[in-house]
């Protein structure tokens, strides 16, 4: 009864703070807004997409003045938004870093005013006295897995040397180099400590930080987009719990956690599993309104994890006064970029072109060009080659490699547009005496205009965005239209008796009831599924008024996956038959992929219940039997 009368009274409060505001809280909100931060209590706020999770934050600290809150976030560009914001609202007791930003300010002592910038290949060759390039990359790679993660160095050895670890595993070393390459990482990281080295990489100083944690001064720490932290920046939360802070507010949307490819985790649910954390929700989503096609969509999503999204907002007009155009990846936005340029039109590229590594590009276009002379990079410059430096960084996974690749074969057909050409005399820039792939950089840049209404976005950089109109471009490849209708993730099986016939014909398996259809296989990197759903939902969860989904894919996939949770659900199984006359337990799916057309898929059982779960729970930092298993 008294703890009634308490949250009443906190109730009546919030109410009549909140009379300067144009709209009325929510009761998730409001249930937020009555946290007793006098209970000392750690707290895990599920937030999907447009729910207001930033102004629910700065709500609560602004009700508490007397309080001490420090904020912290991966992005830089989340967190300078939300200072900005508090700046607007006149809210003063709160401290906002990026957890990069935090960690250098604590790690003065440590980087003894020495530069913070990347450790390179070339460095580490030269350092170490290496005889080839692909060494030092090897031990780049093992150094940076070591930094983001919260064993000591110790712990770490081991590990590499008694688990199958996939990062690892992909340079098929044996033990003795193993032990070798640790041996160089230990000589590295010693003389950073030392101060032999002038710099400081960016994940050292903050692998120092996470070991070597003090206990913050304030009231409550406040994490923001927890989704993206990975277990080294967990940790820094953690080793605050641990140190006795009195409360932590965690805000995420694990539904929208796409880096997995960074080693994020569930941070919210580890809160809840180990730490007994308060969990709170925020599911009315005030970017897009009720029965939105952008509400439908994501609850083809999230309905398959228990959870739904629910559209509130009240638009005052239909009219879009600006547009994005988003896409999976760079190529498909920098085209875009292009297609504009030609039209002669402005656009606000999110990131600009900083995210292209320049030095990168014009070592591979040289590489192109057979111009050793002109390579800086060593690791490059050992292969005679592009299509041979594309087909090792293939065999290794080095998506870093095998996305430039991709970009200069790009900009070399470009270079052949006469149309981009035409686009580049017009504005001065085509007999500028540089290289094409700096003309190209040039003209992208000379038409990205921070305040244009047209924006151009991958989905990775668009999380955070609104906008009233998005369009979601098609994924294109090799001159194609676009890709035929199969979902993400999984990959066709060819029907060994029909392969002699027609290359259509060779698809397609029958079940027993005389059906045709595809047959499907969950696709070789399951651990990817995770992101690349989570990826689909930030997609269609950032127009305001009206999507436009030109993706034959992302629409398969988007029905793929909600039909197939029906059928699983509702165990409808058929059998089809393969090469060898056996009967194959399969889920058969009912796919609408475009207006009027629909394709019928079959998948196997086994396969089907892999394909679900690894979109429903990402596992990391796992041997390949247990993800075998």
């Amino acid at each position: 009864m008294q703890e009634s009368k308490r949250k009443n009274k906190i109730m009546q409060q919030i109410q009549l703070k909140f009379d300067y505001m144009n709209y009325a809280p929510t009761s998730e909100q409001m249930d937020i807004y009555s946290i007793d931060l006098d209970k000392h209590s750690i707290f895990a706020i599920r937030a999907l997409a447009g729910t207001g999770k930033t102004t629910t934050l700065l709500d609560f600290a602004k009700l508490h003045p007397k309080k001490k809150f420090v904020y912290v976030a991966l992005n830089v560009d989340v967190v300078n938004a939300v200072r900005k914001e508090a700046k607007k609202l006149n809210i003063t007791n709160i401290e906002f870093y990026t957890i990069h930003a935090y960690a250098n300010q604590a790690t003065k002592e440590y980087s003894k005013g020495r530069e913070k910038k990347e450790i390179t290949i070339d460095f580490i060759k030269d350092y170490l006295n290496l005889s080839n390039h692909r060494d030092a990359f090897v031990i780049k790679t093992v150094l940076s897995k070591y930094c983001s993660q919260t064993l000591d160095f110790s712990a770490f050895s081991s590990m590499i040397l008694s688990e199958n670890i996939a990062i690892i595993d992909q340079f098929e070393l044996n033990n003795e180099e193993k032990i070798q390459f640790i041996n160089y990482i230990k000589i590295l990281l010693d003389d950073f400590e030392n101060g032999n080295i002038n710099f400081v990489p960016h994940s050292v100083y903050l692998k120092y930080f996470i070991d070597n944690q003090k206990l913050i001064n304030a009231d409550c720490l406040m994490v923001d987009e927890s989704q993206d932290l990975n277990d080294a920046m967990f940790s820094f939360v953690e080793s605050q719990i641990k140190l006795g802070l009195e409360n932590v507010i965690a805000v995420g949307d694990q539904n929208q956690s796409v880096y997995g490819f960074l080693r994020s985790r569930d941070i919210m649910k580890k809160l809840v599993d180990e730490y007994g954390a308060i969990v709170k929700t925020l599911t009315r989503s005030f970017r897009f309104h009720p029965n939105s096609k952008m509400e439908e969509y994501a609850n083809r999503f999230l309905l398959m994890r228990g959870e739904q999204i629910y559209g509130a907002a009240i638009h005052k007009d239909s009219i879009c006064r600006n547009e994005a155009f988003i896409a999976r990846t760079n190529m498909q936005v920098l085209t875009k970029a292009l297609e504009l340029i030609k039209d002669g039109v402005s656009f606000h590229l999110m990131g600009g072109t900083k995210s292209i590594d320049e030095d990168l590009i014009m070592d591979l276009w040289n590489l192109m060009l057979k111009n050793g002379k002109a390579i800086k990079s060593g690791i490059i410059r050992e292969y005679s080659n592009i299509s041979e430096f594309k087909e090792w960084a293939t065999e290794k996974n080095l998506v870093e490699f095998i996305s430039g690749c991709n970009f200069v074969n790009q900009i070399f057909q470009w270079q052949q547009d006469t149309s981009v050409v035409t686009a580049m005399k017009m504005y001065g820039i085509y007999d500028k005496k540089i290289p094409f792939p700096k003309k190209i950089l040039i003209t992208i840049n000379a038409f990205n205009k921070r305040k244009s209404s047209v924006i151009l976005s991958t989905f990775h950089k668009s999380k955070g965005l609104g906008i009233d109109r998005v369009t979601i471009l098609p994924n294109k490849k090799d001159g194609q239209k676009n890709f035929m209708g199969i979902p993400y993730g999984v990959k066709i099986i060819k029907n060994p008796i029909l392969s002699k016939k027609t290359p259509i014909e060779e698809n397609f398996f029958q079940d027993i009831q005389g059906n045709f259809g595809y047959l499907l296989m969950t696709d070789d990197q399951k651990e990817s599924l995770f992101d690349e759903y989570n990826l689909m939902y930030v997609a269609c969860t950032r127009a305001k008024k009206e999507m436009y989904v030109e993706d034959v894919r992302m629409v398969a996939s988007a029905n793929f996956i909600a039909a197939l949770y029906v059928v699983v659900a509702e165990k409808e199984l058929t059998q089809i038959k393969i090469g060898d006359g056996r009967l194959v337990d399969c889920y058969k799916v009912e796919v609408n992929v475009l207006a009027g057309k629909t394709e019928r898929y079959f998948i196997s059982k086994e396969n089907a219940l892999e394909f679900l779960y690894y979109i429903k729970e990402r596992r990391v930092w796992k041997t390949k039997k247990e993800k075998h298993e």
